[in-house]
């Protein structure tokens, strides 16, 4: 039985949060939705058509649900906030779009319990509730998921969240007297896996893994997000250390977070 008692409230998860600091809020606009980073990395992944039936687990603002629209899929979404729940119904107003189903509901529970799902998205969830409330959610996956149906998981790394930044922030306020800057949104974070033991718990529960890994820069460009570095020479040296390093075990502590794609067999 999953322990409520852990749950985050929702009075946390506030308009202000969705629209000024939940990910992907610098790309959202009132007139629709642009995905980027983790959600067009993980919609691209899924590959849908407009055969899919598709149901966003936590779906925020609804980026997801308006994009696979536009494929012409069947979609379904469900958020345990309220405030992220109006943003959705205020986006489906303006655009005309009737056929977009949404619902509150707090995890386990999926809400659309009689339907079948070809492509399920879990996204930016798994740390914001409770282990036994992931282990129930992902029984209840498996069960609406369709044969040969598609999971897709985005979710923070555990090794990351609890040796690498720590070992930072120590670094920085005992060596550099730097002021340690936290958002006051990573309370919400709650409950950080590791990569093979998420993966591990997805294969138990009857889904194939056609991919699993880190997510960490794919050119020395990208390592501007990453850095303060701006030299293209540097940006070039750092980028070859950490595909050396990439290689090694070490890669569970330098990337902040990973994704899953699952089948269902």
């Amino acid at each position: 039985m999953a322990d409520h008692s852990k749950v985050v409230p929702e009075s946390e998860y506030t308009k202000e949060y969705f629209l000024n600091a939940c990910a992907g809020y610098d790309r959202f606009t009132e007139d629709g939705f642009k995905l980027g980073g983790a959600l067009k990395r993980c919609y691209d992944r899924a590959a849908i058509t407009k055969t899919d039936r598709v149901l966003d687990i936590g779906c925020g603002r609804g980026e997801l649900l308006f994009s696979a629209k536009k494929e012409g899929a069947e979609v379904y979404g469900t958020d345990y906030a309220t405030a992220a729940i109006e943003i959705i119904q205020s986006t489906i107003a303006k655009i005309g779009a009737t056929d977009i189903h949404v619902a509150q509901a707090g995890l386990p529970d999926l809400h659309f319990n009689s339907q079948s799902f070809t492509k399920i998205f879990f996204l930016d969830v798994v740390e914001h509730i409770p282990e036994s409330v992931v282990l129930e959610t992902l029984d209840q996956i498996a069960k609406q998921t369709a044969k040969n149906g598609t999971l897709i998981v985005h979710t923070d790394n555990y090794f990351f969240q609890k040796i690498t930044m720590p070992c930072f922030r120590f670094f920085r306020k005992h060596l550099l007297r730097q002021p340690i800057i936290i958002s006051d949104h990573e309370k919400l974070h709650i409950n950080f896996q590791s990569l093979p033991g998420l993966a591990k718990k997805i294969r138990n529960r009857g889904f194939r893994l056609e991919f699993a890994d880190y997510i960490y820069p794919q050119s020395p460009s990208d390592l501007i997000h990453w850095t303060s570095i701006r030299n293209p020479t540097g940006l070039r040296v750092l980028y070859a250390l950490l595909r050396l390093t990439l290689a090694t075990p070490a890669a569970h502590l330098i990337c902040p977070t990973f994704d899953i794609k699952a089948v269902k067999e």
